[in-house]
């Protein structure tokens, strides 16, 4: 079952229905939201199979997940080759997930493929960083853009997963998600990663109180080990930060910038610690400023 994105669903549908499916798809938003779900489910749709059906088992469906690493030119090859093997199905459909980890070579390559569409092949593509992909792809594809669920459509993906216990912790989990069910499944499931939200709400808490940035540098030494803990924390800062600051009616685009240019130079790998250092130095300046309590 897909929550939320009705509006994306429904466009995916009207396409099926006015026989006008494009060679290729680019849903873009926030990881964790939903789009890949979708990608799967249209798949099944113009292809006739049934909603609840392992893709994995059909030949003609290849499904490129995102392991982290980068998609190098000869993954790319091997699957526009794969599409025109003999098919089975309706349409041969390629999901891609997160396809700005091509490397140029590979987006080049892939741009050649998609220059020369082949009807019955269908490239379903997701990503959470459109800047980092080709205009020339972009120009190429139908871009659907995905929003995070609202608060309903987390407390219905929330009912469905899971037997509510503790509804004020759980309530905790849905306002740390902002809006994506895949990190909601986690803190649900995953104790140690609740755990080490709990711990970080601690961490900013006391800063936002005594705004003594040095005692936040042995901690950050231990996230910047981790980068995807690290975006985990500049993003809890940036949802805290939103409760303080709409709470005692501030300028939120002040700090928000401040975390979102924190977020770009890690990307960017700058040093993590200095950028956290810095994050918070330059924190304290503006929330006295501003005479944050």
């Amino acid at each position: 079952m897909i929550f939320g994105h009705q509006i994306q669903q429904k466009k995916l549908q009207n396409d099926i229905t006015q026989n006008n499916i494009s060679h290729a798809y680019l849903f873009t938003g926030l990881g964790g939201i939903g789009k890949f779900t979708v990608a799967k489910n249209f798949a099944r749709q113009i292809n006739g199979i049934d909603g609840q059906a392992n893709l994995t088992i059909y030949s003609d469906i290849v499904i490129c997940d995102d392991l982290g690493e980068s998609l190098k030119i000869e993954m790319i090859r091997n699957l526009c080759v794969s599409t025109n093997l003999s098919k089975d199905l309706k349409y041969k459909i390629v999901l891609i997930k997160n396809i700005e980890r091509m490397t140029l070579e590979a987006a080049n390559a892939f741009l050649k493929t998609l220059e020369e569409p082949n009807s019955q092949v269908v490239f379903l593509l997701t990503t959470s960083n459109s800047s980092k992909i080709l205009e020339t792809i972009i120009s190429r594809v139908r871009v659907l853009q995905f929003q995070p669920l609202n608060q309903s459509e987390l407390c219905n993906f929330a009912d469905s997963v899971t037997t509510v216990g503790d509804k004020n912790k759980l309530d905790q989990y849905i306002f740390w998600s902002a809006g994506r069910p895949a990190k909601l499944y986690k803190l649900i499931f995953d104790s140690e990663y609740s755990d080490f939200y709990e711990e970080m709400v601690k961490v900013l808490e006391q800063f936002f109180k005594n705004l003594e940035f040095n005692k936040l540098w042995p901690y950050f030494e231990q996230l910047a080990e981790n980068k995807q803990n690290v975006m985990d924390f500049l993003e809890l800062w940036e949802l805290l930060n939103y409760k303080k600051v709409n709470k005692e009616q501030l300028d939120l685009a002040q700090f928000n910038y401040l975390i979102i240019e924190a977020k770009d130079r890690i990307q960017g790998n700058i040093n993590t610690r200095l950028v956290l250092e810095n994050l918070s130095m330059e924190w304290k300046k503006l929330s006295r400023s501003v005479r944050i309590k």
